[in-house]
């Protein structure tokens, strides 16, 4: 039974990988994200069930001494503590619903890590389970090259396929472009093993298998294929070969299209990593075929690049984003690269004003709402919730503790690596996973973690992991040597499962405590989060009228609280630009649900500043319903009145963002005060000159409400 449900877990892992082509195109709100966090929390939750069960059964699948566990799991901890003093421990616990990378997902990624690194105990289960990945990218890459030609596939949602980005499922081109780095460079890793000589002694079957007939004779095949010259050259070695130089090929053609500079620069980083840290640290009879295919697409990105420039050639398709045209054209203070070193700015500044434990994870918007300067719109009104600049991010919202953890986790990634010696086609695969991770760190530098990209990053970690364990013997002993002769590691905890084990009802008591946690989280957190995105995505596209609308929106906030904030930002959005197509009934009820919401909303994040901004929008929009030209009623005042102290708590919450500015004129306007909104904008403008086009259609209004008041008042 043990081998048995070990299988089973290694089986639910694989299940597993498929999660970035998870997409609830008409389920849910966030397609590309919600359905695929959900799908992983779940299934991991699953397996750590199975693990339990497993462990208490056959002490040697439990948790080896690991400083890559120890590490993550610290900095799991820290990211908690931050959580726990940060601004909204809400928001950092749960995230929201446009990224799905809170505190209770970073549990789950590494309760992942934990099961991997214990249950996969060969080369040959985690070589599986790396081409299990590869299998993953191919078919993105597939994907990604329909989108960018305009190609009909099976079995994909047609809005997939007609996205206007070549992103395939996972919602953005940068995601896609973080997920191809790492898997092609680990393609890159098993097309250069092949080159190799086969090891004799590297085994091929578990050694738990070893015991059984069939092990046995799997194992005497493998020895025969091994030694047999017609077998090395038969058409398997091949077949492989060709799907590793797919995935290669296919990955960078689908890199190049995604035009993410930080990716590329990731993936050249990771190239480049490869042979010179096995060069440095690894076995020297690894290098040659590594060097040699790294050295080949570094020439090859060199003769493009050439191309490119000089014959002014394209990929073709229907991105126009190409890459080398996006580096020629990079600017240190404009675009992208502008917007993150400003961001980056920011986060450093918030850093300093939350040294120890920041503001807490996901709740960068906060820290750069209330630290963002009027020079900020001279690039962009936009809004960050990442920093797009990992270390900063770290740094912003866990504080020293966390970012110092962050690199201490990583470090031991590298050291685990790093200071082992292995048989030259397994040191292959071990620097092309060092390679992958370093790809993904420098690649993050200008982005963040996503549910897709996480995944690869846990299962690299989980490989590093395991690697402390090719010390000890893993074979497995049967149950009754072990239990008569406990090792050291597990003397101390076989009281427990010898009472377990012994009891008639241990183990059926066990499972039920097991299923009833399980059961516990996968209706409270996951069912419910689910069908909260779910009711919501009815609410904006299904129902019949705001009636319903309004029904279905209140019974989305009721069913998933914790993630309720950032759809409530969106019904305050969708009501507002509609607010003329409601009744008065369905006003009323609108107005009532605004105050309901927004209260139950500051309350989870006292320091959301972009949900009151689209409160105040959307009852200044109630309170403006008169002409600005006439006289203000009594009702309009009351309404006026309302919005007062949450502009001020606007202007706390972020004081120069341009939007802050722009409701206090609006605002101006709505008191029929018309000189005191130009006053508001002229102030603005004048700190920040790029802003002027922001407020061109608001202050030409102003003026004209001016010239209403001035022809009232002369005649």
């Amino acid at each position: 039974m043990n081998i048995a449900l070990a299988k089973g877990i290694r089986i639910g892992l694989v299940v597993l990988l498929w999660m970035p082509l998870v997409y609830t195109q008409n389920e849910t709100i966030f397609p590309a994200l919600v359905g695929k966090s959900l799908f992983a929390r779940s299934l991991i939750e699953l397996l750590a069930a199975a693990w339990i069960i497993l462990i208490v059964m056959d002490p040697s699948y439990r948790l080896r001494r690991s400083w890559v566990v120890l590490a993550f799991g610290g900095y799991a901890i820290a990211s908690l503590l931050a959580a726990a003093f940060g601004v909204s421990f809400t928001k950092s616990f749960w995230s929201d619903y446009q990224r799905m990378m809170g505190v209770w997902d970073l549990f789950h990624w590494f309760a992942l890590v934990v099961i991997a690194s214990s249950v996969l105990r060969t080369p040959a289960q985690w070589r599986l389970i790396l081409n299990w990945l590869l299998v993953i990218s191919l078919v993105l890459s597939v994907v990604a090259l329909a989108q960018a030609y305009d190609l009909w596939l099976p079995f994909f949602p047609s809005l997939v396929l007609d996205a206007t980005q070549v992103q395939a499922t996972l919602g953005n081109p940068s995601f896609l472009a973080a997920f191809l780095v790492v898997t092609v460079l680990l393609a890159l890793g098993f097309l250069a093993r092949s080159m190799l000589e086969p090891d004799p002694e590297e085994p091929a079957v578990e050694p738990s298998a070893s015991r059984s007939p069939q092990g046995r004779a799997a194992r005497r095949e493998q020895e025969r294929r091994l030694n047999d010259p017609q077998w090395q050259g038969a058409f398997r070695p091949h077949l492989s070969r060709l799907f590793w130089a797919a995935v290669l090929l296919l990955g960078v053609w689908a890199l190049f299209l995604t035009g993410t500079r930080g990716a590329f620069v990731g993936f050249v980083a990771g190239l480049i990593a490869m042979p010179a840290a096995l060069a440095i640290w690894g076995n020297r009879k690894a290098l040659r075929p590594v060097a040699a295919l790294a050295g080949g697409i570094v020439l090859s990105l060199i003769v493009v690049f050439v191309i490119v420039e000089f014959t002014n050639a394209g990929f073709g398709g229907t991105t126009d984003r190409d890459i080398f045209a996006r580096f020629t054209q990079t600017s240190g203070t404009e675009g992208s690269l502008g917007l993150r070193l400003s961001s980056g700015k920011i986060g450093l500044q918030a850093f300093a004003d939350r040294p120890i434990l920041g503001w807490g994870p996901e709740n960068y918007s906060a820290a750069f709402n209330e630290n963002v300067d009027a020079a900020f719109s001279e690039f962009a009104t936009v809004d960050f919730d990442q920093t797009h600049i990992s270390v900063v991010e770290q740094l912003a919202t866990r504080g020293i503790v966390g970012g110092q953890l962050f690199l201490e986790m990583w470090g031991a990634v590298f050291r685990g690596v790093v200071r082992r010696r292995r048989s030259p086609r397994e040191e292959v695969v071990a620097y092309a996973v060092l390679g992958g991770l370093v790809g993904y760190f420098v690649q993050n530098l200008a982005l963040f973690d996503t549910p897709a990209t996480i995944l690869l990053w846990a299962v690299l970690f989980a490989w590093v992991a395991a690697q402390d364990r090719s010390e000890e013997s893993t074979v497995e002993q049967p149950p009754k040597a072990r239990a008569s002769e406990p090792s050291r590691s597990t003397r101390g905890r076989g009281n427990l499962r010898q009472s377990v084990m012994g009891s008639p009802w241990g183990l059926g008591g066990l499972v039920l405590l097991v299923v009833v946690l399980l059961g516990f989280t996968l209706a409270l957190t996951n069912q419910r989060a689910y069908s909260s995105a779910e009711t919501f995505k009815q609410g904006l596209h299904r129902a019949s009228g705001w009636t319903e609308r309004l029904t279905l929106f209140q019974d989305s906030f009721d069913r998933f609280p914790g993630q309720a904030n950032r759809l409530r930002q969106m019904f305050f959005e969708v009501t507002t630009s509609e607010w003329g197509d409601l009744t008065s009934t369905e006003q009323t009820r609108a107005i009532e649900m605004l105050d309901a919401e927004l209260e139950a909303g500051l309350g989870a994040e006292p320091r959301n500043a972009l949900l009151l901004l689209q409160a105040i929008i959307m009852f200044q929009e109630t309170a403006s319903t008169v002409s600005l030209d006439l006289p203000l009623t009594e009702a309009s005042l009351k309404e006026i009145e309302k919005i007062e102290p949450l502009l001020e708590r606007m202007t706390e919450l972020a004081p120069d963002r341009p939007q802050t500015h722009e409701a206090q004129a609006i605002q101006e306007l709505i008191k029929r005060n018309p000189l005191g909104a130009i006053a508001i904008i002229d102030e603005f403008v004048g700190r920040a000159p790029g802003a002027a086009a922001y407020f061109e259609e608001l202050r030409e209004l102003a003026e004209a409400v001016e010239d209403a008041i001035r022809r009232r008042e002369a005649a």
